[in-house]
């Protein structure tokens, strides 16, 4: 039987003061870099907004941060610049995972 394939919507609304025109998914997936920034998901702003659509296998756990260049200097940080735990999606059909970007490590 066939693992079967599920959309995953990454959704990022960037509200730093920093404007930038992409931003980069980095995960424990192979489709997110598998943790190395170099080969993280890269995502175009369009109309104002970080969307993208990816396929995985359903019951897949993605764990992710989001950055604002392809390295760890650009880290998404807490509202006040803390550190925080990864953005963790389980995939299911039709999944959502919509993450505010407050502070970058490095503006």
């Amino acid at each position: 039987m066939e693992d079967k394939v599920c959309c995953v919507t990454f959704h990022v609304e960037n509200k730093t003061n920093k404007d930038v025109d992409c931003i980069y998914i980095c995960g424990n997936h192979a489709k997110l870099g598998n943790w190395n920034p170099a080969k993280a998901l890269k995502v175009k702003k369009e109309n104002g907004v970080f969307r993208i659509v990816r396929r995985f296998n359903e019951g897949e756990t993605l764990e992710y941060k989001v950055l604002c260049k392809p390295n760890w200097e650009g880290v998404d940080k807490g509202m006040w610049g803390e550190e925080i735990v990864n953005h963790t999606v389980v995939v299911e059909s039709a999944t959502q995972s919509e993450v505010t970007v407050y502070n970058w490590r490095q503006n």
